[in-house]
């Protein structure tokens, strides 16, 4: 019975003992365990936002909380002048080309065809939600991130453009500003 406990003992020794980590490497561990954990869910999350796993407005405005494109992009940024709309009539511009220009950054809601053209809604980051129409081709999908001066699509004679916010209309300059 004796020796029993004195083997016991010896192998609790060895657990507790020597093969136990500092205190330091252990905390830094469970640190950087903890800090993984954190950046797999919020990356996750912005992946089922992004696909449309996650709905809701409250929820999807999280997403643009964290610039994804900025963090892992490598590619350089190109600064470009705001694109020029003239007015030709109601609602409808050009701007010296076949490509329809976004008037600011945001995320792509909606592309569909009406009419034998398309129409893109776009949801800027100041909250407007603009509506390109008249497109003949499209150049980008639903749920794509746009910076300002992405080529949307191409169109032929005029782009219809409008521009609401917070169930309002608004033209083309405050659109710009938000």
């Amino acid at each position: 019975m004796k020796q029993g406990q004195r083997i016991h003992r010896r192998i609790a020794k060895r657990r507790c003992g020597r093969n136990k980590p500092p205190a330091f490497y252990r905390f830094f561990y469970r640190f950087s365990m903890l800090i993984m954990i954190g950046l797999v869910a919020v990356l996750g999350y912005g992946i089922s936002v992004k696909q449309g796993f996650v709905t809701g407005e409250d929820l999807l405005a999280v997403g643009t909380w964290f610039p994804f494109e900025k963090w892992f992009s490598l590619q350089d940024e190109t600064v470009s002048a705001m694109p020029a709309y003239a007015l030709l009539k109601d609602h409808y511009y050009s701007n010296g080309s076949n490509q329809a220009q976004a008037i600011g950054d945001g995320v792509v809601q909606s592309v569909e065809k009406q009419d034998q053209r398309y129409v893109i809604l776009v949801k800027q980051d100041n909250g407007v939600i603009a509506t390109y129409g008249t497109l003949e081709s499209t150049a980008v999908k639903k749920d794509e991130r746009i910076q300002r001066g992405d080529v949307l699509g191409t169109y032929q004679e005029s782009l219809y453009l409008y521009f609401e916010k917070d169930g309002k209309e608004i033209d083309l300059t405050q659109a710009k500003q938000g």
